[in-house]
């Protein structure tokens, strides 16, 4: 059989701005073209929404959206064995498998909106759970664990305790973090986790696409079909979906041509003023936009180093002047020269081994000195800010303060 594995699609991501519709037209795409490609069977590996409780307008749009695999010509997969009825309706197209993801995980005894499209017949939901399908004479076991919390997902998955079916292509489908992938503190399984004996085992949640494979176990990761958190990494490799050929366990992955360009600057300063920050910026901008893009690309401005003190840099301007050719964003790691030059006093003041309340006399008398202050020594006024006397460290200030 022919699967298409479409992945984290986050419908109603981006909801009222410009990026509303990404979601539902990149989705449409890679539904479309996988019907194209005579896909048996959609499987969708959790985070089909962004939210755990999408808005009516988000659900009407993802349920015309997954109709287009509902009405297009059956493929003639039956369901073989499942612990439940399943309406003749949900498989009278492509039908589409799914568990939900981390996005869409609701407390015991809630209805998630994956359980809501099952009982709209538009896909079939698992959780801790199989379903075993066949098409001509070939029978493929899915089994699918929704997303759960991370620190839980070793135990839930042990609990569960999978196992392949004899004489037929077993696939385990997860939505969690690897820590093959994610930095270990918000990872807890690996693929050395995994049980054995599946030809495959796929995971959503991380969304670039990715292929495994460890001490006989294969891990495929589909990435998701848009981008929500741009990374520099996201900038290097497209948004698709995969196609698998249980025949031969083939893997090929299709990228969408409907997704927007991600682009990605990193600039580091040392020391400049603001308006020499803004225009290099400003310019680096415009070198990377110099040519045409079929929508609006992401455009994620990483700036680190130091700025001036008191120096803050207009983004309102950088936005308004390119609000036209793209869509901007900023991570802004810098700090002020100032705040550099405190964290260097501090350390100073901590190699000459001064205490707590030294230090904090250390650097309010710097402060104030620096403020024009001539006054009376910062110990007097250190004391009123520590009994908590605000009014009396204010009148005491402006007593003393020059003229």
């Amino acid at each position: 059989m022919k699967i298409a594995v479409i992945s984290d699609t986050h419908f109603g991501y981006g909801w009222g701005t410009e990026r509303e519709n990404d979601s539902f037209e990149q989705a449409e795409e890679a539904i479309k073209k996988a019907i194209e490609l005579k896909a048996d069977i959609i499987l969708m590996p959790g985070d089909i929404f962004d939210s755990r409780i999408p808005r009516q307008e988000v659900m009407e749009k993802a349920m015309r959206t997954l109709s287009i695999a509902l009405h297009s010509n059956p493929t003639n997969v039956k369901v073989d064995t499942f612990s439940r009825d399943i309406s003749p309706r949900t498989f009278s197209g492509v039908p589409i498998i799914a568990i939900h993801g981390t996005h869409e995980r609701r407390g015991k005894g809630l209805v998630n909106p994956v359980k809501e499209l099952e009982a709209a017949n538009f896909l079939v939901a698992l959780h801790c759970e199989r379903i075993v399908l066949s098409k001509d004479g070939e029978k493929i076991a899915i089994h699918g664990m929704g997303g759960v919390p991370e620190s839980y997902a070793l135990d839930v998955l042990k609990q569960w305790n999978p196992k392949p079916l004899p004489n037929m292509f077993n696939i385990l489908v997860l939505h969690q973090s690897f820590k093959e992938y994610i930095y270990e503190e918000a990872a807890f399984l690996s693929l050395d986790d995994m049980p054995s004996g599946f030809d495959l085992i796929i995971n959503g949640h991380i969304h670039w696409h990715d292929i495994l494979e460890k001490n006989g176990k294969k891990l495929l990761l589909p990435g998701s079909t848009i981008t929500t958190q741009i990374r520099k990494g996201e900038a290097e490799k497209p948004k698709g979906f995969c196609m698998l050929d249980t025949a031969t366990n083939n893997i090929e992955f299709f990228p969408l041509s409907s997704q927007r360009k991600v682009l990605y600057i990193d600039l580091s300063f040392e020391g400049e003023d603001a308006s020499t920050a803004t225009r290099k910026i400003k310019e680096k901008i415009s070198s990377v936009l110099n040519t045409q893009f079929n929508k609006k690309p992401l455009l994620r401005v990483k700036i680190s180093g130091t700025i001036k003190t008191g120096a803050t840099i207009d983004r309102k301007e950088i936005l308004d002047s390119f609000k036209d050719k793209a869509i901007i964003s900023f991570d802004d790691v810098t700090t002020v020269t100032d705040f550099k030059r405190k964290i260097g006093l501090l350390r100073e003041m901590q190699k000459s081994k001064m205490s707590v309340d030294e230090m904090g006399i250390a650097i309010l008398r710097k402060n104030l000195e620096e403020a024009g202050y001539q006054g009376p020594d910062a110990s007097k006024l250190l004391s009123l800010l520590a009994e908590g006397d605000i009014e009396k460290a204010i009148e005491f200030i402006y007593k003393n303060a020059p003229s």
